[in-house]
């Protein structure tokens, strides 16, 4: 009986989990009125990436646009997170987003935070900047997308790499810990990739992850052997060494077998060209030379 229950427990959470309504999330936009065209852009570009946010629905999106509270208290006009939360409790959300956006230059610098509306407890907080100060960029979805995701969501900012290898046998370690080739899940952000073969050279490279990208690495190990003497270090110093099959026409036997036949060859050669004398008589008496 227990351990039909276990297995029922096994099967069923994890569907109940993917079954789980989204969390309603109200996204408080910059009161700043002089922000003009320029609060406009971060206004839409909030409300396009929200709509892309996976495991929440917007409480306050109306017809593709952001909605922002009613004039009320004149305090929580310069208190952003204060005027998120009292927002978020408004429409009864989960979760709220207090924005602010201050002009730097030709640009814009965003600062977001996320709010546990019930408990009023600060989750997570990023910055992001637009360049162009009004002027929409393609870009600024993916931007605050991912902004959106880093602080409402940690576990699933993440992007991918795609390890490609050249060799078979080779190991793959990612930040010091044993990985698969293949396409790996990783945080956004700097990562150690290690490749070993016994009969190659290691291949090292630091890279940087992106927000719901897949990174190709193409790891070519075959044109980088190791030479004869690395190998006998890596042999001295007890690293595993690859030995590689020798050919049969380079093995021992073969070699002396090849020697023996061609001393033989030469011999019979030398034999056959051997000049044949005849040694019959060939003395030869001395006459001296006639004197005048």
């Amino acid at each position: 009986m227990t351990r039909t229950f276990a297995l029922a427990l096994v099967v069923v959470l994890p569907s109940l989990a993917a079954a789980a309504p989204p969390q309603k999330l109200a996204i408080c936009p910059p009161h700043d009125s002089s922000l003009g065209a320029a609060g406009a852009r971060i206004d839409a570009a909030l409300a396009e990436a929200a709509q892309a946010l996976p495991g929440f629905t917007i409480a306050n999106l109306t017809n593709g646009k952001l909605t922002g509270p009613r004039r009320g208290d004149a305090r929580l006009e310069t208190q952003p997170a204060a005027r998120a939360l009292a927002f978020g409790k408004e429409l009864a959300a989960a979760r709220a987003i207090a924005v602010e956006a201050t002009p730097l230059g030709d640009g814009l610098v965003v600062y977001l935070q996320a709010l546990e509306v019930p408990s009023g407890r600060a989750v997570g907080s990023t910055t992001i900047s637009f360049s162009g100060g009004a002027t929409r960029a393609p870009g600024d979805r993916e931007v605050v997308r991912a902004a959106l995701m880093r602080i409402l969501d940690p576990v699933r900012y993440t992007g991918h790499l795609q390890v490609r290898l050249d060799v078979q046998g080779a190991e793959v370690q990612i930040d010091g810990h044993p990985a698969q080739a293949g396409l790996v899940e990783l945080p956004v952000g700097t990562h150690a990739l290690r490749v070993t073969h016994p009969a190659y050279h290691d291949f090292l490279r630091f890279l940087d992850v992106e927000f719901d990208k897949t990174l190709p690495v193409d790891v070519n190990m075959a044109a980088y052997p190791l030479a004869e003497g690395e190998m006998t270090e890596r042999h001295r110093r007890g690293l595993p060494v690859a030995h590689k099959k020798v050919p049969w026409w380079r093995t021992w036997w073969a070699l002396s077998l090849a020697g023996v036949a061609l001393t033989g060859v030469t011999v019979g050669v030398v034999w056959l060209a051997r000049p044949w004398l005849d040694h019959g008589d060939s003395s030869s008496g001395y006459s001296p030379i006639p004197q005048p």
